[in-house]
């Protein structure tokens, strides 16, 4: 009777609750552990290559930012920056130099040495012959006899 007393006690305080206590698992229970751990092996592989892929992209990204970032500061810091402008050169044989000067204000740009093969070029004066005159003292003094 006293087991029935303990039972209407618990019974009269109506209150039912879960309480974890530790149980063996059943072969289809680790069996379906298991394929989750598979699953979740899986899913984390998956996710860790998404990660260090998009960990290259930023990395791609975030350099070509600071990278731009870095050319706009020293044009500002500078207030200049270098432009693509046309240009010729002009050769001054006497001296062994190439003078490059801005096309639209003809100002001198920069100044280097001739190469050998400017050097070799023939100098663009016009052909005597073509302009009507004699080429050399021989043919003037022909040509003055005639």
């Amino acid at each position: 009777m006293a087991n029935s007393k303990a039972t209407t006690r618990s019974a009269a305080q109506g209150e039912v609750f879960k309480e974890s206590i530790e149980e063996p698992l059943t072969d289809r229970e680790l069996l379906a552990y298991g394929d989750e751990l598979g699953q979740l092996d899986l899913t984390l592989s998956q996710a860790t290559q998404r990660h260090q892929t998009e960990k290259q992209k930023f990395k791609a990204e975030s350099e070509d930012i600071v990278s731009r970032q870095q050319i706009v500061i020293s044009r500002i810091r500078s207030k200049k920056e270098y432009k693509q402008i046309d240009c010729y050169n002009t050769f001054v044989h006497a001296d062994g130099i190439c003078e490059i000067r801005r096309a639209d204000t003809h100002a001198l740009v920069r100044t280097r040495n001739m190469t050998a093969e400017e050097y070799r070029e023939p100098l663009p004066f016009p052909k005597l012959a073509e302009a009507g005159e004699p080429q050399s003292e021989d043919e003037a003094a022909e040509k003055a006899a005639a």
